[in-house]
């Protein structure tokens, strides 16, 4: 049997940055109402740049 390292592919690590954004409860919520994500005030530039990647990436068009 043998070990085969292998790295990544690009799309897991995109994936996983466009994730970032829930890095953190207190980033965002979940609205139930509009059945979406919602992120908070506290939410940093990096996590808000990696919401707007998940969107792309699953084609949703929130503009909240």
């Amino acid at each position: 049997m043998s070990c085969v390292a292998t790295t990544p592919s690009p799309m897991s690590i995109r994936n996983k940055n466009s994730m970032r954004w829930m890095d953190n409860n207190e980033w965002y919520y979940v609205d139930d109402e509009r059945d979406r994500f919602v992120l908070t005030d506290k939410a940093p530039e990096d996590a808000r740049a990696s919401f707007e990647e998940f969107k792309r990436i699953n084609n949703v068009e929130w503009d909240d």
